[in-house]
């Protein structure tokens, strides 16, 4: 739950924990103060070493109703180096944050800020930026080993708001579902599923969808006029892909992550762009993510393939001897660039014939495509 911070007092934060906590008993965890009060644009703007005070006052005020409550800092990351956001508040108050909260929307190309002459990114772009999470979360690991070395390894990291592109509209465009708007694609699709496999493999504890329901952000389209966003109200029927890459994790991935690797995969080079929280570098065009279900004889399997029109054919080893059957779903559509807004399920997740394996298989993965494996095993591992 997010903590006013603008016009509250610590006195009311700790009176809406012990409301939601002893009084109506629906118990909320994680208190995040305020939203985000580096940025000038927030009603709550302030100092580094003022949110830092801030900090100190309202945890110890929240935490004396309840001593188990986690509190969340505002993570301001590499655009906020020049003011030493993150150092400062890690340096003052790293004994009173449990965990910091990271705005991440890592491409920022739109008609106020066009790259190379354009308004949108390309679906190559979108995708790559899953592979800058190991670096967000290495700058984490340095500021708190630097500045609070005792806390590390004990304040946790989480992705309460992010998205892959920010080139949507606030409101319905004219015509009605305009075409070539990335952040409503089966690429920003793609860029879901390998950032969810990025959390589990970085140690990311939690991470929420900016918005349900919005024209601009929201996992299905419509408006709140409330919030001041404007468009049609929800079809009842149009569901956007990044919704159903959330629901491939869901749905066939474990609970316990494993280790895996992919070798030998092609790469794509992304060229630096002007937002510092995207990603330069190679990027592999297959991704593999490994799990296990407790307490079930199982393992889970995520498997992305970000080539436009290539096939991949792939030889996955499973350590030890196994054998079994793969349920499969792919999540995939007629290009990179499909959507659902206009038409509906041409995006959409598909069950696929079962096969049988052992611990070394060979599987075709199809182009633009993200698919799910479930092997039910014949031996513990």
């Amino acid at each position: 739950m997010r903590v006013n911070i603008e016009s509250g007092t610590p006195e009311d934060a700790a009176g809406l924990v012990e409301y939601m906590n002893e009084k109506v008993k629906f118990r909320v965890d994680y208190w995040e103060l305020g939203n985000e009060p580096y940025g000038a644009w927030d009603k709550a703007y302030t100092t580094p070493k003022e949110y830092a005070q801030l900090i100190k006052r309202y945890a110890k005020t929240m935490k004396k109703i309840d001593p188990t409550i986690k509190i969340g800092a505002a993570w301001g990351g590499r655009y906020y180096d020049k003011i030493k956001w993150d150092q400062t508040i890690i340096k003052e108050a790293a004994d009173y944050i449990d965990f910091v909260s990271y705005h991440w929307y890592p491409n920022h190309t739109n008609r106020t800020h066009k790259v190379n002459g354009r308004i949108h990114p390309t679906p190559q772009e979108i995708m790559a930026n899953a592979m800058e999470i190991p670096n967000i979360i290495k700058r984490f690991n340095r500021i708190v080993g630097k500045y609070a070395p005792h806390r590390k390894g004990k304040i946790e990291f989480t992705f309460l708001e992010w998205d892959g592109a920010w080139d949507a509209p606030s409101s319905d465009p004219n015509p009605p579902y305009a075409k070539g708007i990335v952040q409503w694609s089966l690429a920003n699709a793609i860029f879901y599923a390998d950032s969810l496999g990025q959390f589990a493999a970085n140690g990311v504890t939690v991470s929420t969808q900016y918005s349900f329901q919005e024209c601009m952000f929201g996992l299905i389209r419509g408006w709140d006029p409330a919030e001041g966003w404007g468009g049609k109200p929800w079809d009842k029927k149009t569901i956007r892909p990044k919704a159903f890459a959330i629901k491939i994790f869901s749905e066939y991935f474990g609970d316990i992550f494993i280790e895996s690797k992919v070798e030998n995969s092609p790469t794509y080079y992304k060229s630096q762009d002007w937002w510092p929280s995207s990603y330069t570098g190679k990027v592999p065009y297959v991704t593999c993510y490994a799990s296990k279900f407790k307490d079930k004889n199982k393992l889970g399997i995520i498997l992305i393939n970000k080539h436009s029109d290539k096939d991949f054919d792939l030889d996955i080893v499973i350590k030890g001897k196994i054998s079994g059957n793969a349920d499969i779903w792919i999540l995939t559509g007629p290009t990179l660039m499909s959507q659902n807004d206009g038409s509906p399920e041409t995006v959409k997740i598909k069950k696929l014939p079962s096969i049988k394996i052992t611990n070394r298989f060979k599987y075709t993965l199809p182009a633009h495509s993200i698919v799910a494996m479930e092997i039910v095993e014949k031996r513990n591992l």
